[in-house]
């Protein structure tokens, strides 16, 4: 009886051994399935970008250039930028383009002092590309804000004062993005962040602060105006698709 109960103790023993081992090696497999996975669908994108910035290389080499349209989403002052872009190809490494951007927004439901604003931006920039996708661009830009004052605001002017006030700046554009391109002509592009910062004013004119009887309102206006001549117009995740020729 004693030898039986020997016997089965082992049995058990090593069946347990076997069942770990066996439940280790599954273990094992499955880790280096997903290691091999990961590793293949790694691969495959590498594989994929290093392919489309080929593909972007041959097309600013072999197009002469690049007709686009925009949107931008996040950006100051205004957000939600429609835009139209023209680029000439100088050669495989440099782009030059003349960008426009729009924007207005309708601002009295919001209570703000302002009952309405527009924003455009002309800018020609100069993208520098490394051989692929990925470049960094600098260059000039002409930005132009028009807004009309709230009528609360209004009701404390003078002397048949404008409701209108417009700052035109110019500055400098600085940022980096990708541009890809597919089946030789059609490009798909973000500015991953650019930075237009105003650096001279060309014009600001309000005539509502100096016709206010209302102090307060007048130092609110103009505060609005230093801000839009030189608040930084940050902008990120700026998106491009376009046809080359």
């Amino acid at each position: 009886m004693k030898i039986f109960a020997a016997l089965l103790v082992l049995c058990v023993g090593v069946s347990a051994g076997a069942a770990e081992e066996v439940a280790g090696k599954n273990e094992k497999d499955i880790g280096e399935k997903i290691t091999e996975g990961a590793q293949k669908a790694s691969n495959a994108m590498i594989d994929a970008y290093r392919s489309s910035s080929e593909a972007a290389y041959d097309s600013r080499k072999n197009n002469g250039a690049t007709v686009l349209l925009s949107y931008s989403a996040l950006e100051l002052v205004l957000p939600s930028k429609m835009g139209a872009t023209v680029a000439w190809h100088k050669d495989a490494d440099t782009l030059y383009e003349l960008d426009y951007s729009y924007s207005s927004v309708s601002a009295s439901a919001h209570h703000f002092d302002l009952a309405s604003m527009k924003e455009t931006r002309i800018s020609l920039l100069k993208r520098n590309f490394g051989g692929g996708a990925f470049h960094w661009f600098w260059g000039v830009n002409y930005n132009a804000f028009r807004a009309t004052i709230n009528e609360s605001f209004m009701n404390t002017a003078i002397n048949g004062a404008s409701d209108v006030f417009n700052v035109q700046t110019l500055g400098l554009t600085l940022g980096v993005g990708h541009r890809w391109v597919f089946y030789d002509r059609f490009s798909f592009g973000i500015d991953w962040f650019s930075w237009a910062q105003p650096l001279v004013i060309l014009k600001k004119e309000a005539p509502f602060v100096d016709n206010s009887t209302n102090q307060e309102n007048k130092d609110d206006i103009d505060t609005a105006l230093k801000i839009v001549g030189y608040f930084p117009r940050w902008a990120a995740f700026k998106i491009y698709l376009g046809y080359s020729f």
